[in-house]
């Protein structure tokens, strides 16, 4: 019993002791909001002890009663001391209640100024709700609480958009784009303000919608420290309400309209990029051949509708782009070259988003029926575990960058060069579908700006079937003055085109012979996959061998040893390299020898 009483006036001195402090500083110090800083800090040591508990609420409530602004209602709130998400529920409950109560205040007053204020007073509420942006986390579950406290006012903006004077219209309809507000609310709002007599006001209406986008997916990818919260959800919810919102703005007469549309659509279709997830590698997977066991069967089938409910869910902003992209395909003829520069690369961010899904759907694993016939249980059916063909077809991205060729064709033409090696950027993610536009690619090779011969070769080398003008101005560019667009341009395109290239033989055996090591070994390998035309070049490939860089040695030997019968020429040069000092110039030497002689036919 003493020792019980004992414990008992110990914890009661302990909270006279703290209050004391808690009084003290609080006496020392003239800002209220430190006062509250400081209360918050108190630890509780013992959440069972309801005096403990019981003197955190009061000297938080105490703190809070003395608050009497806008702004230190507003600095309180955002103060990153609040435990209300505290592991200890009691603890949390106690600050939750209270924050809670300061969020009620804050929200009262700042919409009494944005409703029934003097203009001055509705931008200064204005303002600091812009301020607050997402920088402040919410109050209660869900959108409420991850989509950040300033998200609560998206009503109150979007009415502003439309009441009182331009200046409050406009600075609302910033706002809006800096909150994370609610998309549809939102974006309803903003369209209204396309058909404004104001230029101010178009443009703060555009410039909204690309925020909008910016900062959701500033949020998608965890950058926020504060709590505020988005993810792959939202990025397409905004998505498909931001994109043909912009399209209302992106024939406007004022530039500066005209850019900010088109910004808001490429960073969507950037956004989407981003969002889809990396297919899983083959090696993930079974291997073929052999009967599937039926947890391999069940892995396989999530894995499948996890690519499903992703194309699904990508599917409706899919198509709100697809339906911009002719939109965004005119502007690539606009004056400004900001814009042209714009809408080129959101050509390229649609073709990326397309060649992500497509990817994802191509490594979905196919096995034979005889793989999975012997499944019971979970799998229902050999087909199952199949990529379905449809969700292919239903990608509506793919067929419309097709149509936007042509115009991408002619922006390889365009005065400023940024823009032209971002229109070959975007040719480059629909090589596929590209080769309209090789004609010019293959002029785009005699570019002034190495970047824009470099790109051009590199989105040549992709484009199928080969444009008959393609390889002897790729063999041209052999002798460019860069080295990467000789070497990652030139000689890697002509690599992809093999057999095909064959009249390109002459100028890649001269290459072997001169340039740098990483150039010659470049040219070598193109002449390997060109295949037997490459014979007239095996005597320089030989004449490789004795180079006094090992790494030139090793790809000459090589060559010549996948060349096979065709190398032989090389024989001689061969036999010496039998007696080279590296042990992988002799090793490819003898296997370049050995290729030469068929095997005897089969008994």
């Amino acid at each position: 019993m003493r020792q019980a009483t004992w414990n008992h006036g110990r914890t009661m001195a302990a909270v006279v002791i703290w209050v004391w402090a808690a009084t003290s500083v609080a006496a020392q110090t003239a800002d209220p909001i430190e006062d509250l800083r400081l209360a918050l800090r108190v630890v509780v040591r013992d959440s069972s002890n309801k005096a403990e508990l019981a003197f955190r609420r009061q000297n938080l409530e105490r703190h809070v009663q003395a608050l009497r602004t806008i702004s230190e209602l507003r600095r309180a709130f955002s103060l990153q001391e609040w435990r209300d998400e505290d592991r200890d529920p009691l603890v949390a409950a106690i600050d939750l209640d209270i924050r809670q109560a300061v969020a009620h205040r804050l929200t009262e007053a700042l919409r009494q100024q944005l409703r029934q204020g003097t203009p001055a007073s509705q931008m200064a509420a204005i303002g600091m709700i812009a301020e607050m942006g997402v920088q402040v986390r919410g109050i209660g579950t869900g959108v409420e609480k991850s989509g950040g406290f300033a998200r609560t006012f998206t009503s109150d903006l979007a009415e502003l958009t439309s009441q009182g004077s331009e200046t409050v219209r406009i600075a609302a309809m910033q706002a809006l784009g800096k909150i994370n507000p609610d998309p549809v609310v939102a974006t309803r709002a903003i369209a209204r303000r396309f058909d404004a007599v104001s230029v101010a006001e178009r443009r703060a209406a555009a410039e909204s919608l690309a925020d909008m986008v910016r900062w959701v997916t500033h949020l998608a990818k965890g950058r926020s420290t504060t709590g505020v919260q988005a993810d792959r959800a939202d990025v397409v919810q905004v998505g498909v309400v931001v994109v043909p919102t912009a399209r209302k703005g992106i024939d406007d007469n004022d530039g500066v309209v005209r850019r900010h549309c088109v910004e808001a659509i490429q960073l969507t279709a950037a956004a989407m990029s981003e969002q889809i997830a990396d297919p899983r590698p083959r090696q993930d997977f079974p291997p073929d051949g052999r009967p599937l066991t039926a947890d391999e069967r069940l892995e396989i089938m999530r894995y499948r509708e996890s690519v499903e409910e992703e194309h699904k869910e990508f599917l409706p902003l899919s198509q709100a782009l697809s339906q911009a992209l002719p939109d965004i395909a005119r502007r690539l003829s606009d004056p400004q070259t900001t814009i042209r520069l714009l809408a080129s690369r959101a050509l390229e961010d649609m073709g990326n988003a397309a060649n992500r899904l497509r990817k994802r759907q191509q490594s979905i694993p196919r096995y034979s029926e005889s793989q999975t016939e012997h499944g019971q249980g979970e799998v229902r059916s050999a087909q199952a575990l199949k990529l379905p063909d449809a969700a292919v077809a239903a990608e509506p991205l793919r067929p419309a960058l097709g149509r936007a060729i042509p115009a991408l064709a002619q922006a390889v033409a365009d005065p400023d060069a940024r823009v032209r090696l971002a229109a070959i950027d975007a040719l480059e993610t629909s090589a596929e579908q590209a080769a309209a536009a090789a004609s010019m690619l293959v002029r785009a090779l005699e570019d002034r700006n190495a970047f824009v011969r470099w790109a051009a070769a590199r989105t040549l080398g992709k484009i199928g079937p080969v444009d008959p003008q393609a390889v002897p101005a790729l063999a041209r560019l052999l002798n460019d003055r860069d080295l990467d667009v000789r070497m990652l341009g030139a000689a890697a395109a002509l690599e992809r085109y093999g057999p095909a290239a064959a009249a390109a033989v002459p100028a890649l055996a001269a290459s072997v012979g001169q340039g740098d090591a990483e150039f010659r070994i470049a040219a070598m390998d193109a002449l390997v996959h060109i295949g037997p035309a490459a014979a007239p070049a095996v005597p320089a490939i030989a004449a490789a061998l004795s180079h006094r860089d090992v790494r030139v040695r090793r790809a000459a030997a090589e060559a010549l040893s996948k060349l096979g019968p065709t190398a032989q020429a090389a024989t001689n040069a061969l036999l010496q390299a039998l007696s080279d000092t590296d042990a992988d110039v002799r090793r490819a030497a003898s296997d370049a020898l050995l290729n030469l002689v068929p095997l005897p036919p089969r008994p």
